[in-house]
């Protein structure tokens, strides 16, 4: 099942960083991320996606 935005928002929210840390620490954009969590439902970009997969999995 593919990362959607409610995944970025848990991740985040449970590090407890903003939006702007959590573009710092997967490498993208602060408005990827922003454009991200708008969508709960909808699937992550690629890049965003591998991103926090990779934050996932460690």
């Amino acid at each position: 099942m593919p990362l959607t935005g409610a995944d970025l928002v848990r991740w985040r929210t449970e590090k407890a960083i903003t939006q702007r840390a959590a573009a710092e620490v997967l490498g993208v954009a602060p408005s990827t991320v922003a454009k991200g969590e708008l969508l709960p439902m909808k699937p992550l970009g690629e890049a965003l996606a591998v991103a926090l997969l990779g934050r996932l999995a460690s």
